[in-house]
């Protein structure tokens, strides 16, 4: 048994027994259970741990546990000299806050007339180690509660409910604003497929109107297509006095 503190966070247990080895392989194997108001239990789902062991004494060994529980925690515990085979004679042990819980090597029971705020169990009218406006009183026993016996506390308790009415509009708020933020991109999204199919439609029609869907004049760079080129027949005409248009261009 061991009881959870400021002094002591439970997060190692001290195994005793015999033919211990000292080795690499010495290791402690624990799984967890659930000591209830009627007895142990299993824990569905849980698994064997195995965590190296620390040789303290040729009859005790340390295990580090590693996690805390704030509340409670039991668990079944032996040690192995290979970390294979754990001896069959497990020891049970039972980290528990004491605010929380009345235990014995049994048993454990849950107390009433206490406050449980977050992770943690308080005893009726103990203040906050943080903030000595806030105390455990049991008509709120989940959160914490102004004094307002004391006059710099006072304010504090419209304070407050304006938190908890603040913590309450984001919801809702979000919720919309989120719609909102959807409706806006899918409406972004359809102008731009919009504006890309008729920017794609006035292409072709503007390609069809000039013959540019023509395999010819897909050149780079593309030929011309303005008006008909004045042409000199520079075998008449040396010169260049006697300018006309060719016959197959005013044919055209």
């Amino acid at each position: 048994m061991c009881e959870v503190d400021s002094n002591s966070d439970c997060s190692s247990v001290f195994i005793s027994g015999s033919n211990f080895v000292y080795s690499s392989k010495l290791s402690c194997h624990y799984q967890e259970v659930q000591v209830t108001e009627i007895g142990l239990k299993e824990v569905p789902g849980a698994q064997p741990q195995i965590v190296r062991a620390q040789l303290i004494a040729r009859d005790r060994v340390r295990c580090d546990l590693g996690e805390r529980s704030a509340w409670k925690r039991s668990l079944r515990v032996s040690v192995s000299n290979d970390r294979q085979t754990p001896n069959a004679q497990y020891q049970l042990f039972v980290a528990y806050d004491p605010i929380c819980f009345t235990c014995d090597s049994t048993t454990c029971v849950k107390q009433t007339g206490v406050c449980v705020i977050g992770d943690t169990c308080v005893m009726p009218n103990t203040s906050s180690i943080y903030d000595d406006c806030k105390f455990c009183s049991l008509s709120n026993p989940t959160e914490w509660t102004i004094r307002t016996e004391l006059d710099r506390c006072k304010d504090r308790v419209n304070e407050e409910d304006s938190d908890r009415s603040d913590d309450d509009l984001p919801v809702p708020l979000i919720g919309a604003g989120c719609a909102l933020l959807a409706l806006l991109i899918i409406v972004i999204v359809g102008l731009i497929v919009f504006l890309h199919r008729r920017d794609q439609r006035k292409r072709l029609e503007r390609n069809q109107r000039y013959g540019q869907t023509n395999p010819t004049y897909m050149a780079d760079p593309p030929p011309f297509y303005g008006a008909p080129i004045v042409h000199v027949d520079v075998r008449d005409d040396p010169a260049g006095k006697n300018l006309r248009l060719d016959r197959y261009q005013v044919d055209a």
